[in-house]
């Protein structure tokens, strides 16, 4: 029988994943006192992530009369010999670029009334590139990429009732970047799956009041 000999499926694997990261960020802001408080400033950011994975299957029966019979099968279709107890196994790198500008005031109305007001814009760059597969198929590389960018901004205004006590209310939105969904094997791809997920957005809205009152209780 083509099934003979055959060994426990034991498998194990070994994964490299080695993540680089660079930021840098300037800031800036106002001097102390006055009617206006400012802040503002850059964020600059890159991500560079290689990773590779290789899957063993040590008990592979490559003499066989049934490897024998599979491998010829997948060989005229373009896969490649196997390096030994190799299942499946790829090499792929991510690269992750975003650059944030950003800007905030605080406008003192009255000495207890304050009003705030900020924006920021994100912007990002992202690839993955991956290359590999099992064993029996054509080794393939797929790539991936993509950018994003939003514009962030809130409102806020806030009054000190006592020295103990501040009522405030906020509007501020969110964002969360999106990305690759790297490793994807071309049939997903294919029969729908996404290659990159969207962003997503939140808007929040906050009423609260903030005390050193009962004795800070």
């Amino acid at each position: 029988s083509g099934f003979s000999g055959c060994k426990a499926p034991t498998q194990y694997y070994d994964y490299d994943q080695h993540i680089e990261r660079w930021s840098n960020e300037l800031r800036l802001q106002s001097k102390e006192g006055g009617f206006i408080h400012w802040l503002g400033g850059l964020y600059w950011e890159k991500t560079r992530e290689p990773i590779t994975n290789f899957y063993h299957m040590p008990g592979l029966q490559t003499a066989g009369q049934q490897w024998q019979h599979e491998t010829a099968y997948y060989y005229n279709q373009g896969a490649v010999p196997p390096s030994p107890d190799d299942w499946y196994s790829y090499v792929s790198r991510s690269d992750y670029l975003q650059t944030t500008e950003f800007v905030n005031f605080v406008f003192d109305i009255t000495p207890k009334l304050h009003v705030e007001a900020g924006t920021v814009h994100f912007h990002s760059d992202f690839s993955t590139s991956t290359y590999g597969g099992f064993w029996y198929q054509p080794q393939s590389t797929s790539t991936y990429g993509g950018s994003s960018h939003k514009w962030n901004s809130k409102v806020g205004i806030s009054y000190n009732v006592l020295d103990t006590l501040l009522l405030y209310a906020d509007a501020a939105q969110g964002f969360r970047d999106g990305g690759v969904n790297g490793g994807l094997p071309s049939g997903c791809t294919a029969n729908g799956v996404p290659a990159q997920f969207t962003p997503d957005t939140l808007t929040n809205y906050e009423f609260g009041w903030k005390s050193t009152m009962l004795d800070k209780h």
